[in-house]
């Protein structure tokens, strides 16, 4: 069977992925970025693709050691929006001349639901994983 369809850009998962999962998402999807966490990157899976892989904002600074070895920076424009909504510029871990030094290779938008805590992902915040409502990315 023909596949006609491509994933240019991935989420990665940290726990549970294995490599026929990056064999079909690079051969059959043709799958040319990775974005994850960076507490997530030191799995060994990962090794063969940290060229590709760019590090996403969350709520946290970020490990400039971990950049080192990565691709760059994913911009998750929801993490920026919940520092925003949240008036706390701490959220916002793009400060301090982290984008003149690492370039951004991808980025997402995700939903920003105001109940502020989020069951599902046991946090405090606005971002979420799931849309409901398209309203939710009106932020952008």
């Amino acid at each position: 069977m023909q596949n006609n369809y491509e994933i240019p850009h991935v989420h990665l998962r940290s726990k549970d992925m294995e490599n026929w999962e990056f064999e079909m998402f690079e051969t059959r999807y043709k799958t040319r970025y990775y974005n994850i966490h960076q507490e997530d990157i030191d799995s060994e899976i990962f090794d063969p693709y940290r060229s590709k892989v760019f590090i996403e904002n969350q709520y946290k600074n970020f490990d400039e050691n971990v950049l080192d070895r990565c691709a760059g920076l994913c911009v998750d424009f929801s993490h920026l929006e919940d520092g925003r909504i949240q008036k706390n510029s701490r959220l916002n871990s793009l400060n301090d001349g982290i984008l003149d030094r690492y370039p951004i290779g991808c980025c997402h938008v995700s939903a920003v639901r105001l109940s502020r805590f989020n069951i599902l992902n046991e946090i405090f915040g606005v971002s979420r994983h799931t849309l409901k409502e398209l309203s939710e990315v009106n932020y952008v």
